[in-house]
């Protein structure tokens, strides 16, 4: 098959959205699809760049068009891009909402009859939903432009269920399609020396928390830091480690909370790390640490998991649910208490760690590697392209 996959950005500050990308499509080449991925050269969050994660991959084209402005990536290079081109493939993998490129492959797969598919990555959730400043500016778009396309869609893929039970309200149709976000697990292969982590970054405490993501305020970190005094409590040779890119200056406010508390010396922010650095440090944290507020899927979760570091997330992280039907995770509330209640639990009990690690390592392999969930979305894709084909 023939698939075009279109995204804002291939900035790898972007998160989630762009590792999944990334690593679905090269899985679907080495299948023997030919796969197509544009985008604008926007650099989240701000500015402009041709830098992206394909590099050195030469089987799959990728193309970067230029834009006008932020707020919308209006790009006439990738519209005309669309106009001429869309008709070739067999069908057209659009990943996310509220921007021009979007939007217009969406509206141009429409009027060309290409079935397209919509990744909505957790733009919907109500926690998200209900907090944009612009929200009037955004209603309307949303009435006059995304939600016609989301209806029109050949299906809508939510990363769980839970995401698609939390967007029902909104009346977008049926045509859902539930796959998990994959995980390449060869990019934490080898193993890391165990270690390695701790040294460079000069870590002598007993205990490592770690945090990976965008320091953002949905991630929970205002409660991770809140909740540290009572883990330092109990267990004082703790220190807690935040990974990730800094985009919308929100580390100024954790900068406070950490004043406010006084942990100055148990916290160090370590900016974003490759994917090696991040295997180390995985290997060498006692916990992983991701109690958001929201949250569609959480890759950084399973990554955790493959390199066998427990982790303690919240109930508002999406897989939680089948985290805990494998006793593969400590879940809490997005409370202080809860959150410093089971860090101390799990640091005080080897044991504890040690079944978490390994239930973890065997769900994640189980339903996130790249290689089933791949399986998955080459069946949506071949029904999808099947159902244009044979309908009326």
């Amino acid at each position: 098959m023939k698939i075009l996959h279109v995204i804002l950005t291939l900035s790898p500050k972007y998160g989630g959205p762009v590792t999944m990308l990334k690593d679905i499509s090269l899985a679907m080449k080495d299948r023997g699809h030919e796969i197509t991925v544009v985008a604008t050269n926007f650099s989240y969050p701000h500015g402009r760049s041709n830098e992206h994660p394909y590099e050195s991959f030469p089987e799959v084209d990728v193309r970067l068009f230029p834009f006008w402005s932020e707020n919308y990536a209006l790009s006439p290079q990738f519209a005309r891009f669309i106009w001429r081109r869309v008709h070739e493939f067999d069908l057209v993998h659009i990943h996310g909402l509220y921007r021009f490129p979007l939007s217009l492959a969406a509206f141009v797969c429409g009027l060309k009859k290409v079935p397209y598919i919509i990744s909505i990555h957790g733009a919907l959730d109500p926690f998200l939903y209900n907090r944009t400043r612009n929200w009037l500016l955004k209603r309307l778009y949303e009435k006059l432009v995304d939600f016609p396309l989301l209806r029109r869609a050949a299906r809508i893929h939510y990363a769980t269920n839970e995401e698609w039970a939390l967007v029902r309200q909104l009346k977008l149709g049926d045509k859902g399609a539930v796959i998990p976000n994959g995980v390449d697990v060869s990019r934490f292969l080898p193993t890391p020396q165990l270690g390695s982590f701790r040294a460079k970054h000069a870590i002598s405490e007993a205990n490592l928390l770690l945090f990976v993501g965008r320091i953002n305020f949905k991630k929970g970190l205002d409660i991770t830091l809140k909740s540290l005094p009572k883990v330092i409590q109990s267990h004082p040779s703790t220190k807690l480690v935040i990974a990730g890119p800094d985009n919308e200056g929100y580390k100024k406010d954790l900068e406070i909370i950490i004043q406010e508390q006084g942990i100055q010396r148990n916290v160090a922010f370590i900016g974003m790390q490759t994917a090696e650095q991040m295997a180390e440090a995985f290997a060498d944290a006692t916990l992983f640490l991701l109690p958001s507020y929201t949250e569609n899927f959480g890759i950084a979760v399973v990554e955790a998991m493959l390199c066998g570091c427990p982790v303690v997330i919240s109930n508002r992280v999406n897989i939680h649910s089948d985290l805990s039907a494998h006793d593969a995770a400590l879940v809490v509330d997005c409370d202080t208490e809860d959150i410093a209640e089971k860090v101390v639990l799990a640091l005080g009990s080897p044991q504890l760690r040690t079944k978490l690690s390994q239930n973890g390592r065997n769900v994640s392999h189980e339903l996130y590697s790249i290689e089933t969930v791949t399986a998955q979305f080459e069946d949506l894709y071949h029904q999808v392209a099947g159902e244009i084909r044979v309908g009326p």
